[in-house]
């Protein structure tokens, strides 16, 4: 996989780098090799210092598990829906390709080692470090979900915000609705964060909806204040609710019952997937679903290429979404 590019005496440029010449380039033992490499504390710094400069200058890549690719796969967490499908979509793709994926909390992004993986992608959007990933790291980066952000020289594979918005006001424009409403709950730390709001509108005026159709951030640091106001959304007479955020589709659903209206006789309702859930809900939600097998297969295909030196463009690719049509929106009837 791996091969040296700097010519040795001992070491043939068309074999692959291994431990043991490592150790005879730096002038240790093999077990000092594997200790630094393991981040064990028994290695004199002088000792893993000449390790380390001798695996870049050999181009060393960790040769274990007879030289399957390693990738790092970096999360903030995995106790939400879409992290949890997200990194099960990407494990399965790397087990078909058969290579090994670890999860790493971003919190240990010093561990991910060049020397042990080689590659990464990452699930966290806008984070600094990936600014100056290119500069400080040898190893390829690819985003997955960055919102829209644009990094030089690093790819970002997407779910596409604009086909989103135009699937969801396609489906309930032909229902009849022209009063929609896109609401969008967000906290004190995120008031700055506007993500497909301003996709929401280009799709709402290709498909000449015009001014009816509306964003709402909803901002207050009390839920029950962020409610109430959604509640003053609803006596504005929109037909119709897009409700962002999966955590929010019972809550949303629940509340819109509470507070009077049929769903959808009076308003039709539009979430995310909640899957095992959306469809035995009552009534079941029409929800967005992203496409998370083909975002994990366009992701590796991108460090793939990546790890072979081409493929250094950055910018967003954007993979269109899934809309399931179910009972929660009806023909509009106002």
């Amino acid at each position: 996989m791996w091969h040296c590019s700097f010519r040795k005496e001992n070491v043939p440029v068309t074999r692959k780098v291994t431990m043991e010449d490592l150790a005879r380039e730096a002038g240790c033992s093999r077990p000092q090799v594997s200790r630094t490499f393991n981040g064990k504390a028994n290695v004199a710094p002088e000792v893993r210092a000449r390790i380390l400069n001798a695996a870049a200058r050999l181009n060393y890549r960790n040769t274990a598990n007879r030289h399957q690719v390693r990738i790092a796969v970096i999360a903030q967490g995995i106790g939400g829906i879409y992290s949890q499908r997200m990194l099960d979509a990407l494990i399965n793709e790397s087990a078909g390709r058969n290579w090994i994926c670890q999860i790493i909390p971003e919190t240990s992004l010093k561990s991910v080692s060049p020397y042990f993986y080689d590659g990464v992608v990452s699930l966290i959007y806008n984070q600094a470090w990936a600014r100056t990933w290119v500069e400080e790291r040898s190893i390829p980066l690819v985003m997955v979900n960055s919102y829209g952000t644009v990094f030089d020289r690093i790819c970002s594979v997407d779910p596409d915000p604009l086909q989103e918005s135009r699937i969801v006001l396609r489906h309930l424009k032909k229902l009849g609705h022209r009063k929609i409403a896109r609401v969008h709950f967000v906290s004190e730390m995120q008031t700055n964060y506007r993500r497909g709001e301003k996709e929401f509108l280009q799709a709402a005026a290709q498909l000449n909806l015009g001014d009816s159709v509306r964003n709402f951030q909803l901002s207050s640091p009390q839920e029950m204040e962020r409610w109430e106001t959604f509640r003053s959304i609803l006596s504005e007479k929109f037909t119709a609710v897009y409700m962002i955020h999966q955590s929010l589709a019972v809550h949303a659903a629940k509340f819109i019952q509470e507070a009077g209206y049929r769903i959808p006789e009076d308003c039709s309702l539009v979430t995310y997937e909640l899957p095992g859930i959306s469809e035995y809900l009552t009534p079941p939600h029409t929800t967005v679903d992203f496409d998370y097998e083909t975002i994990a297969k366009r992701a590796l295909e991108e460090l793939r290429l990546r790890m072979l030196g081409k493929g250094e463009e950055g910018g967003s690719i954007r993979i269109p979404n899934i809309l399931h049509i179910r009972s929660s929106t009806g023909p509009c009837r106002r």
